[in-house]
């Protein structure tokens, strides 16, 4: 306790003969090792404050203080790499603890502070020193960035989450790009021509019939989808065509078929099949 109030008092010295003492007797435990890199600290010999704060995590290597201290001495080295760990250290550990004075409360927070500081300039030098090859392309550049995002913590990785049944070989792709699909201007072109069809058929309810039909055994969660406010009006009935729906919205269903021209009005007029035969949505 003599050694404790002698660092108190400001007497440095006094404090490291006792100090020293105690850890020759082998009666040094880590709240002395941390006093003495304090008093070390304070004359000046950053050297011999690094060997004590060693010691002190070496026997309590989970005590806040002696974390954050550690994390101080390094920064002050230039170290900046390792002072982060320590810093981030000391931070998660000071969460599992409840209670804290308001002195450690306002340590704790200066530790994020400089957490952050340090992530956000890691950050910046890693964006700067890949900038010339996310610039190579359109795509590596949307790649690289997205894998930058996700490593700070800006996004989440993206794989699949399904409930019932997973398929594998899918894209692990949020979201796809629109200049992934060349058939997609012209669609979005017609958006006023097929939302004008979509108007039109609307007057007629009986054109409209549910996504699930016919079904005798019940299927949890699909009851919504048998209600005709979950309908539409198909292309396909079964494996055949529904040669009605697509004259009532031929506009939609040619731009929904990759854009290819679908004489269905001739054909069926002169009852034929249509003299072109794509694959149709099952619904329009």
């Amino acid at each position: 306790q003599a050694g404790f109030d002698a660092l108190q008092r400001g007497k440095n010295q006094e404090a490291l003969t006792l100090f020293s003492r105690l850890a020759a007797a082998g009666q040094a435990d880590g709240s002395v090792f941390f006093a003495t890199a304090i008093a070390w600290q304070r004359l000046g010999d950053l050297a011999a404050a690094r060997q004590a704060i060693d010691e002190a995590l070496a026997l309590d290597g989970t005590n806040f203080q002696c974390l954050l201290f550690k994390a101080d001495l390094l920064a002050a080295a230039g170290q900046h790499k390792d002072a982060s760990a320590f810093y981030l250290a000391a931070v998660r550990t000071a969460a599992k603890h409840d209670g804290l004075a308001p002195a450690l409360m306002q340590e704790v927070e200066r530790a994020k502070r400089l957490c952050s500081n340090y992530a956000a300039d890691l950050e910046r030098r890693i964006r700067e020193a890949l900038a010339p090859a996310a610039l190579a392309g359109e795509p590596p550049q949307a790649r690289i960035a997205d894998a930058l995002d996700i490593l700070f913590g800006h996004k989440a990785p993206y794989v699949q989450q399904p409930r019932y049944f997973f398929f594998p070989g899918l894209a692990a792709r949020q979201f796809f790009a629109p200049s992934d699909f060349d058939w997609i201007p012209a669609l979005e072109a017609s958006t006023d021509a097929i939302r004008q069809e979509l108007r039109e058929v609307m007057h007629d309810q009986a054109a409209f019939k549910p996504y699930v039909e016919g079904c005798a055994t019940p299927l949890t969660g699909w009851g919504e989808a048998r209600n005709l406010r979950s309908n539409g009006m198909r292309a396909l009935q079964g494996e055949a065509r529904n040669l009605r729906s697509m004259l009532r919205a031929r506009r939609t269903a040619f731009r929904c078929n990759g854009m290819r021209a679908l004489q269905v009005g001739d054909d069926v007029a002169k009852n034929r099949k249509p003299s072109v035969t794509p694959d149709y949505p099952t619904s329009v």
